[in-house]
């Protein structure tokens, strides 16, 4: 009786185990639960690690009013850098609006942020607006730098980014932290080829992961110090890995090629900016699979408090610690 216990135990484990690295809660009734729309996983995920009063805003893309070649980036561009600038304070997150769609409406933004760009001759303008969760205008903030390919380009964005944490009332701006984004690298082309990669990261789509890691690589080619290109392709890699892991694939050399990127990562760009955001997809699902395997081992062994334990990381990591209780039941055991 004991042993086939056990062995219902080992194998409620595993079960659990495969749902929290993919970020999966429950069992469908006739198998596994299905987890087909990504964008809405990873936007709910987000929403998990957020503290209670955090202060979402959604990312939109920018108008081009000059539609001149070669611009088409700026359109995400902006945004995402606005993101990275907007994600340096505990107490507020920013999301491309893709994903915001996908949320439930009890967690539709409190604010927007968006806008329009004009690039004339050697001149670029954007106005960035700030709105209420419904539309209205708030706030607008231009500003102009010679362009193409002017590192101003990040100095005026992260003024702006200040404007904006302080109109939306965060309490925890940090100057040093905005200066890490602003700092990250000196060459527009880097950032303008991270950002296309993580546009296409955005979108979830398994098929865009190969392109979004080609325009990575092509960011550390330009600047082989720019953080954003390295943890950028962990987060592609840790992406496919789950995706993988989902559809009942081999995923051992997406980890593998994940953690690669991070040891890369630490190799060539400053400890420092360590210190600019919360752990990125790539270091949690890379996390979340060591304590994967731990947790597989120790019940192997019948030591099933670690094997709990282990679990608990797993679920804090994969899905910010949504485990119903009926599955946490499932790895209660009687002291031995």
């Amino acid at each position: 009786m004991i042993q086939c216990r056990q062995k219902r135990i080992l194998g409620g484990v595993r079960r659990l185990l495969i749902l929290l690295i993919l970020g999966c809660i429950g069992f469908a009734q006739t198998g596994w639960a299905a987890c087909a729309d990504w964008p809405k996983i990873m936007a709910n995920q987000t929403l998990t690690r957020l503290p209670k009063q955090a202060i979402l805003i959604a990312a939109e893309p920018f108008q081009d009013d000059t539609k001149t070649p070669g611009d088409d980036w700026l359109e995400h561009g902006i945004a995402n850098l606005l993101m990275q600038y907007l994600a340096t304070p505990s107490d507020v997150t920013t999301l491309p609006e893709s994903l915001v769609a996908k949320l439930p409406t009890r967690h539709k933004p409190k604010f927007r942020i968006g806008g329009k760009f004009q690039h004339l001759q050697n001149t670029f303008r954007a106005f960035v607006f700030l709105k209420d969760g419904k539309g209205r205008l708030l706030a607008q903030y231009p500003m102009q730098v010679p362009y193409p390919y002017n590192k101003q380009f990040f100095v005026e964005f992260k003024k702006i980014a200040e404007q904006v944490l302080q109109k939306v009332g965060s309490i925890d701006i940090n100057a040093d932290k905005l200066r890490l984004i602003q700092n990250a690298t000196d060459n527009v082309r880097s950032f303008e080829n991270a950002s296309r990669g993580r546009t296409l990261f955005f979108s979830f789509d398994p098929d865009s992961m190969e392109a979004a890691l080609v325009w990575f690589q092509e960011a550390k080619s330009q600047d082989l110090r720019y953080r954003e290109a390295y943890i950028g392709a962990a987060d592609v890699y840790a992406f496919l890995a789950l995706d993988h892991k989902q559809n009942r694939q081999p995923f051992g050399v997406d980890i593998q090629n994940a953690e690669g990127a991070l040891k890369e990562r630490d190799r060539f760009v400053k400890k420092s900016t360590d210190l600019l955001q919360t752990m990125s997809l790539g270091a949690r699902v890379i996390n979340a699979h060591v304590y994967f395997v731990t947790a597989l081992h120790a019940a192997e062994q019948k030591r099933w408090g670690e094997a709990a334990a282990a679990m608990e990381e797993v679920g804090e990591l994969a899905v910010g610690g949504q485990i119903s209780g009926r599955h946490r039941a499932q790895l209660q055991l009687e002291p031995a």
